[in-house]
Protein backbone atom coordinates (compact mmCIF):
# COMPACT_ATOMS: atom_id res chain seq x y z
CA UNK A 1 0.00 0.00 0.00
CA UNK A 2 2.78 2.43 0.91
CA UNK A 3 4.40 1.99 -2.53
CA UNK A 4 1.09 2.53 -4.31
CA UNK A 5 1.06 -1.10 -5.55
CA UNK A 6 -2.26 -1.84 -3.86
CA UNK A 7 -5.15 0.56 -3.38
CA UNK A 8 -6.05 1.21 0.24
CA UNK A 9 -9.76 0.42 -0.21
CA UNK A 10 -8.94 -2.87 -1.95
CA UNK A 11 -6.49 -3.86 0.79
CA UNK A 12 -9.19 -3.23 3.44
CA UNK A 13 -11.71 -5.39 1.55
CA UNK A 14 -9.27 -8.26 1.17
CA UNK A 15 -8.13 -8.04 4.79
CA UNK A 16 -11.69 -8.69 6.00
CA UNK A 17 -11.85 -12.18 4.51
CA UNK A 18 -9.78 -14.91 6.05
CA UNK A 19 -9.42 -18.48 4.89
CA UNK A 20 -8.38 -20.95 7.55
CA UNK A 21 -6.64 -23.95 6.05
CA UNK A 22 -5.94 -26.91 8.34
CA UNK A 23 -2.33 -28.07 8.58
CA UNK A 24 -1.09 -30.55 6.00
CA UNK A 25 -0.91 -33.36 8.57
CA UNK A 26 -4.71 -33.06 8.91
CA UNK A 27 -5.28 -33.13 5.14
CA UNK A 28 -3.45 -36.30 4.10
CA UNK A 29 -5.89 -36.82 1.23
CA UNK A 30 -4.61 -33.59 -0.34
CA UNK A 31 -0.99 -34.72 -0.22
CA UNK A 32 -0.83 -36.70 -3.52
CA UNK A 33 -2.14 -33.80 -5.61
CA UNK A 34 -0.14 -31.19 -3.70
CA UNK A 35 3.05 -33.28 -3.91
CA UNK A 36 2.62 -33.78 -7.67
CA UNK A 37 2.13 -30.04 -8.17
CA UNK A 38 5.10 -29.06 -5.98
CA UNK A 39 7.34 -31.72 -7.56
CA UNK A 40 6.44 -30.47 -11.03
CA UNK A 41 7.25 -26.90 -9.94
CA UNK A 42 10.59 -28.00 -8.44
CA UNK A 43 11.56 -29.96 -11.56
CA UNK A 44 10.79 -26.99 -13.81
CA UNK A 45 12.59 -24.45 -11.63
CA UNK A 46 15.70 -26.66 -11.41
CA UNK A 47 15.56 -27.49 -15.12
CA UNK A 48 15.59 -31.25 -14.54
CA UNK A 49 13.29 -33.65 -16.34
CA UNK A 50 9.77 -34.05 -15.03
CA UNK A 51 9.62 -36.68 -12.28
CA UNK A 52 6.87 -38.54 -10.47
CA UNK A 53 6.52 -40.31 -7.14
CA UNK A 54 5.79 -44.04 -6.97
CA UNK A 55 3.04 -45.19 -4.58
CA UNK A 56 5.41 -46.36 -1.82
CA UNK A 57 7.24 -43.01 -1.83
CA UNK A 58 3.92 -41.18 -1.71
CA UNK A 59 2.75 -43.34 1.20
CA UNK A 60 5.83 -42.47 3.23
CA UNK A 61 5.39 -38.77 2.48
CA UNK A 62 1.73 -38.98 3.54
CA UNK A 63 2.73 -40.66 6.81
CA UNK A 64 5.05 -37.84 7.90
CA UNK A 65 3.74 -35.19 10.32
CA UNK A 66 4.85 -32.15 8.24
CA UNK A 67 5.32 -29.81 11.17
CA UNK A 68 6.73 -27.27 8.71
CA UNK A 69 3.58 -27.70 6.63
CA UNK A 70 3.68 -26.84 2.90
CA UNK A 71 7.11 -25.18 2.90
CA UNK A 72 8.66 -28.28 4.48
CA UNK A 73 7.03 -30.53 1.85
CA UNK A 74 8.20 -28.17 -0.88
CA UNK A 75 11.79 -28.31 0.41
CA UNK A 76 11.80 -32.11 0.54
CA UNK A 77 10.37 -32.38 -2.98
CA UNK A 78 12.92 -29.84 -4.22
CA UNK A 79 15.73 -31.99 -2.85
CA UNK A 80 14.17 -35.12 -4.36
CA UNK A 81 13.89 -33.45 -7.77
CA UNK A 82 17.60 -32.63 -7.63
CA UNK A 83 18.93 -35.85 -6.17
CA UNK A 84 16.76 -38.69 -7.48
CA UNK A 85 18.15 -40.21 -10.67
CA UNK A 86 15.67 -41.06 -13.37
CA UNK A 87 12.05 -40.06 -13.88
CA UNK A 88 10.56 -41.94 -10.90
CA UNK A 89 11.18 -41.07 -7.26
CA UNK A 90 11.11 -44.26 -5.22
CA UNK A 91 10.83 -45.10 -1.54
CA UNK A 92 14.61 -45.35 -1.10
CA UNK A 93 15.07 -41.83 -2.51
CA UNK A 94 12.53 -40.42 -0.03
CA UNK A 95 14.09 -42.25 2.92
CA UNK A 96 17.53 -40.93 1.95
CA UNK A 97 16.19 -37.35 1.77
CA UNK A 98 14.28 -37.09 5.03
CA UNK A 99 15.35 -37.14 8.62
CA UNK A 100 13.36 -39.78 10.43
CA UNK A 101 14.32 -38.13 13.72
CA UNK A 102 12.27 -35.13 12.61
CA UNK A 103 9.39 -37.36 11.53
CA UNK A 104 8.35 -38.17 15.09
CA UNK A 105 8.66 -36.32 18.33
CA UNK A 106 11.85 -37.24 20.13
CA UNK A 107 11.03 -39.12 23.27
CA UNK A 108 13.15 -41.14 25.59
CA UNK A 109 13.42 -44.66 24.18
CA UNK A 110 11.33 -47.19 26.01
CA UNK A 111 11.14 -50.92 25.52
CA UNK A 112 13.15 -53.06 23.18
CA UNK A 113 14.01 -52.49 19.55
CA UNK A 114 11.30 -55.03 18.69
CA UNK A 115 8.73 -52.97 20.66
CA UNK A 116 9.78 -49.83 18.78
CA UNK A 117 9.48 -51.62 15.43
CA UNK A 118 5.99 -52.88 16.33
CA UNK A 119 4.91 -49.32 17.32
CA UNK A 120 6.29 -47.94 14.05
CA UNK A 121 4.59 -50.64 11.94
CA UNK A 122 1.28 -50.13 13.74
CA UNK A 123 1.41 -46.34 13.26
CA UNK A 124 2.57 -46.61 9.65
CA UNK A 125 -0.08 -49.15 8.62
CA UNK A 126 -2.79 -47.14 10.40
CA UNK A 127 -1.72 -43.98 8.55
CA UNK A 128 -1.74 -45.75 5.18
CA UNK A 129 -5.19 -47.19 5.94
CA UNK A 130 -6.43 -43.69 6.78
CA UNK A 131 -4.91 -42.33 3.58
CA UNK A 132 -6.79 -44.96 1.56
CA UNK A 133 -10.02 -44.51 3.54
CA UNK A 134 -9.98 -48.06 4.83
CA UNK A 135 -9.74 -49.72 1.41
CA UNK A 136 -7.61 -52.70 2.32
CA UNK A 137 -6.69 -53.59 -1.28
CA UNK A 138 -5.44 -50.05 -2.00
CA UNK A 139 -3.55 -49.86 1.31
CA UNK A 140 -1.94 -53.26 0.72
CA UNK A 141 -0.81 -52.18 -2.76
CA UNK A 142 0.71 -48.96 -1.34
CA UNK A 143 2.48 -50.97 1.37
CA UNK A 144 3.81 -53.50 -1.12
CA UNK A 145 1.93 -56.35 0.57
CA UNK A 146 -0.63 -58.86 -0.55
CA UNK A 147 -4.05 -58.12 0.88
CA UNK A 148 -4.10 -61.34 2.92
CA UNK A 149 -0.71 -60.49 4.41
CA UNK A 150 -1.99 -57.05 5.38
CA UNK A 151 -4.96 -58.64 7.18
CA UNK A 152 -2.55 -61.01 8.96
CA UNK A 153 -0.26 -58.11 9.93
CA UNK A 154 -3.24 -56.11 11.20
CA UNK A 155 -4.33 -59.02 13.42
CA UNK A 156 -0.77 -59.51 14.66
CA UNK A 157 -0.39 -55.79 15.49
CA UNK A 158 -3.93 -55.60 16.93
CA UNK A 159 -5.04 -52.92 14.49
CA UNK A 160 -8.82 -52.74 14.65
CA UNK A 161 -10.17 -51.04 11.58
CA UNK A 162 -13.58 -49.85 10.50
CA UNK A 163 -13.73 -48.49 6.97
CA UNK A 164 -14.86 -44.88 6.66
CA UNK A 165 -17.47 -45.74 4.06
CA UNK A 166 -19.63 -47.31 6.75
CA UNK A 167 -18.63 -50.87 5.96
CA UNK A 168 -18.57 -53.36 8.75
CA UNK A 169 -15.72 -55.17 10.33
CA UNK A 170 -14.77 -58.78 9.95
CA UNK A 171 -14.99 -61.10 12.92
CA UNK A 172 -11.72 -59.78 14.36
CA UNK A 173 -12.85 -56.14 14.51
CA UNK A 174 -10.91 -55.34 11.39
CA UNK A 175 -12.83 -53.46 8.75
CA UNK A 176 -12.50 -53.48 5.04
CA UNK A 177 -13.81 -55.34 2.06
Amino acid sequence: MADGGVREDLARRVAVGRVNVPPLRDRRDDLPLLAACLLDKACRSQDVGIKSLDSAALSVLAALPWRGNGPELEAVLGALARLAPGPTIRLEHVLASISLDAAGERTAPSGTLRDARVRFERDYITTVLEQHRGRISDAARALGLQRTNLYRKMRLLKIGWRSQDGGGTNGNGIGGR
